[in-house]
């Protein structure tokens, strides 16, 4: 294995070689490399034995592998490393760095021999006189640090503090001419900064990449009145993670647009372009160069003629961006008179025109339309072209009337976009939701950078795959599921690929500024099992989504004071699954959860939650649609409903509901409300549940149930309907269940299993071993009830053992058996004043 000048940094491992760990008979070289800043247990460099190990002119961190012995020119300690940059990505050297001019020119070869012409980032690999260790060449030219936020023509960018503006550096960078880098010192913009420009910025002359921490620590504010950025003939410039916001040309001629005015080449990467201005040409971006836009969000711009970017010669490619509320008469979005620009992946939607082409206006030239979505621009159409305009897998949305090319694969219907917001990553992008046709109709080999890589991620970047579930997606977002990766309640919501950046709270809250459809998993990885402590009520769920838990056993939520888990807003839809809701009380009605809109639950496990008023478990409200599967509620409580209380549909299948309790009705389900249904069966049991009236069940106020294939067992009342209490308005309808060792407590109180005051239909049940102190130990009828082909057997009461018929009752009893109960008055059947 042969390492020539590269940098490891920044693993790490459990056992040995944080950086490198060879196997037993190894041949290894080492030449011109650094390996540093292991974040592991191990050493920097591990060797097994019988390893033949050639270590030149190279820098390990803790000495290891023989470096610290200072032999073959090695070195030891820190290579003093600024922070990761570039594309790719590499470790730039600071000044003062021992690895700076310390390697071996003779070293710094190819596999094939051949000296190395250049570095990581593309710079010249031998400058000085002799190479430094590592990837990075730090001697390619000056760079300069911006440690001041001011305008002033600050350009010493020594070590000393406040000695360097960004006018300053340019304004250096242009007189030394050469390749240069300018970046920011992240002890002033570790923060949100802003400069302030009092003039229009010094043109680019020379090679210059300006590298910022990011569009949300960085601002160069041309106050709109002034140009931001100008490269000229000949320039080479490179914006990187940056806002370039409120630019105006108002000083700068036609052909300048009020962000960037580019005549040379010019390379736009993870930037926002905010609100810029132009009185003729690009409120964003005027282009007569070569232009390179990625990962890049434009907004807001305005221009007499492309609001966003203008093509006027030169190629223009516009890859994973985004270009939205820009403004002009003639190409909201994008106006090209000559030349060509390619769109890749990229989103082109709600901008605006007076004239046809709203999205794309194209007089000249040729827009090549690839993975990319044009819709919801208004004022005109969506593109318009006296020129030619091929489109592949794009969206269009109405009409393809533009593509005057050609036409391949392209689709015509609402693509559902989400407002522009933060869904991750450095710039604002614009969701695609469930159900978007966007969503896998790209091509996959078509999804190609400028220099026709394939793409790795969406306009967020790292940690947002471009192509997931098998096929990639139209536009600059990839649709993605949003994985919880910690137990934090805190509202972390970034939610990428790095750890711990994604709380629940966190990803509902994100969810909620989707346009709907999102998917919250939770990382295998850390709930194996884990808990998630509540210090407060979770945000409301405001927009459709599935929270998908690995299983009740998994995910515990828990709350620690009166909080309670989710809130589901009318008129969303929304399915929570796979975990365990437990310890958390409300002042108000649902313990657990809330639901106004459509929300399908299965494997979500209730304990020891509860509500002062209804639904110790869940309330589910007027406005609302339930369906509950394989579930448990475990000793919940409310004043009624202690388990669930429903005024809208419900669906309850294969559910246990044991020991749950209510003050007032239906210690496990309660239903009121006109038209309210509810549904039990495949295997549902509910036990040991307790209330006033209806120990499981209560039914009333025009609300009715279906309940089939259900246990019910030792549940008990204190005044009616150990099991169930039909009320007078509600209706029941029972079949293929069983009923046993229900019972009422109160002196006076009757219906050990039901308590009918409604309608009521019972076929293939079974009623055993249920008492009461009065009347019915089974059944006691004040309204009407049908039973057919069920059994009665066991039952106790004073009046009716098994079925007591009211004065105001009526019974109508089919192939049916009553045996074994035992009463004072009608062992059987007891029968006042109704008819049975």
């Amino acid at each position: 294995f042969t390492l020539i000048n590269s940098t490891i940094s920044n693993n790490g491992t459990s056992g040995n070689g944080d950086g490198i760990r060879t196997a037993t008979g190894t041949n290894l070289r080492i030449d011109n490399s650094i390996i540093a800043n292991g974040t592991g247990s191990g050493i920097d460099c591990s060797l097994a034995t019988s390893n033949t190990l050639t270590l030149r002119y190279s820098l390990i961190e803790d000495g290891s592998c023989g470096a610290g012995g200072g032999g073959n020119g090695n070195l030891s300690g820190d290579p003093n490393f600024g922070a990761l940059t570039g594309e790719p990505a590499y470790y730039p050297l600071n000044a003062g760095s021992a690895a700076v001019n310390s390697g071996s020119n003779a070293l710094a070869v190819d596999q094939d021999g051949s000296p190395l012409g250049f570095d990581q980032a593309g710079g010249t690999r031998i400058v000085g006189g002799t190479v430094d260790m590592g990837a990075f060449e730090r001697g390619n030219a000056p760079n300069f640090v911006v440690d001041n936020t001011t305008d002033f023509d600050l350009g010493d960018c020594a070590a000393a503090p406040n000695d360097c503006s960004l006018r300053g550096a340019i304004h250096l960078a242009n007189l030394l001419g050469g390749t240069h880098t300018i970046s920011f010192d992240p002890s002033v913009f570790g923060t949100a900064q802003t400069i302030t420009l009092y003039g229009d910025l010094p043109a680019i002359s020379a090679t210059l990449v300006i590298d910022g921490p990011g569009p949300s620590k960085v601002t160069v504010d041309g106050a709109a009145a002034h140009r931001v950025f100008t490269v000229n003939t000949g320039a080479n410039a490179t914006f990187r993670a940056l806002t370039i916001a409120n630019g105006n040309n108002a000083n700068g001629g036609v052909a300048a647009a009020g962000g960037i005015t580019n005549t040379g080449t010019a390379t736009v990467i993870d930037c926002l372009l905010d609100n810029n201005s132009s009185e003729s040409l690009g409120g964003g971006i005027y282009n007569n160069g070569t232009l390179v836009v990625k990962r890049s969000t434009i907004r807001g711009g305005s221009a007499f003629f492309g609001g966003g970017i203008y093509g006027d010669g030169g190629p223009i490619k516009v890859i994973n961006s985004t270009l939205s509320g820009n403004f002009a008469p003639r190409g909201g979005g994008i106006h090209l008179t000559s030349g060509t620009i390619t769109v890749i992946n990229s989103t082109i939607a709600g901008n605006e025109a007076s004239n046809p082409g709203a999205g794309i206006k194209s007089v000249g030239g040729t827009v090549d339309l690839v993975n990319t979505i044009v819709a919801d621009n208004t004022g005109g159409s969506q593109c318009n072209t006296t020129a030619t305009i091929n489109a592949i897998h794009t969206l269009i949305q109405g009409n393809l009337n533009c593509v005057t090319g050609t036409n391949s694969n392209n689709l015509t219907s609402d693509p559902l976009l989400g407002v522009l917001a933060d869904h991750g990553g450095p710039t604002p992008t614009m969701a695609l939701p469930f159900g978007s046709p966007a969503i896998d109709a790209g091509d996959d080999t078509l999804a190609v950078d400028e220099n026709s890589n394939p793409l790795i991620s969406d306009q967020r970047g790292s940690g947002y795959d471009r192509s997931v579930g098998g096929r990639v997606d139209m536009g600059a977002y990839e649709a993605h599921d949003l994985l919880v990766d910690t137990v934090s309640d805190a509202d972390l919501q970034d939610c990428s690929s790095a750890p711990d950046d994604c709380s629940l709270r966190g990803a509902i809250n994100l969810a909620n500024t989707l346009s709907g459809g999102t998917t919250i998993r939770f990382d295998g990885s850390v709930f194996v099992p884990a808990t998630i402590t509540l210090t407060s009520d979770l945000p409301p769920i405001s927009r459709d989504m599935d929270i998908s838990g690995p299983g009740h056993n998994k995910v515990i939520l828990f709350g620690t004071s009166t909080y309670h888990a989710f809130t589901v807003a009318a008129g969303v839809t929304a399915s929570i699954t796979g975990m365990s809701i437990s310890y958390m009380t409300t002042s108000g009605s649902g313990g657990g959860i809330t639901n106004h809109g459509t929300l399908t639950m299965s494997d979500v496990w209730f304990s020891h939650t509860g509500a002062a008023l209804n639904g110790g478990g869940i309330y589910n409200s007027s406005t609302g649609t339930l369906a509950l599967s394989d579930g448990n509620f475990i000793q919940t409580t409310a004043a009624s409903g202690g388990g669930l209380y429903s005024e809208g549909p419900t669906t309850v299948t294969d559910t246990r509901f044991f020991d749950n309790s209510s003050t007032s009705d239906g210690g496990a389900i309660a239903l009121s409300g006109p038209g309210v249904s509810l549904t039990v069966g495949g295997g549902s049991v509910l036990g040991s549940s307790s209330a006033a009236s209806g120990g499981a069940i209560h039914i009333a106020n025009g609300s009715s149930a279906t309940v089939s294939g259900t246990t019910f067992t030792n549940n008990a009342s204190t005044f009616s309907g150990g099991a169930i209490h039909v009320a007078s308005d509600g209706a029941l309808a029972l079949g293929n269940s069983v009923l046993s060792g229900s019972h009422t407590t109160d002196a006076g109180s009757t219906g050990g299993a039901i308590f009918n005051e409604g309608s009521l239909t019972v076929v293939d049940t079974t009623f055993s071993g249920n008492s009461t102190p009065m009347a019915g130990g089974a059944l006691n009828n004040f309204g009407v009830a049908r039973v057919s082909r069920s059994t009665f057997s066991g039952n106790t009461a004073e009046r009716g053992g098994a079925i007591n018929v009211n004065s105001d009752g009526t019974l109508n009893l089919v192939n049916a058996t009553v045996t074994g109960n035992t009463a004072d008055y009608g062992a059987g059947i007891f029968v006042g004043n109704g008819s049975a």
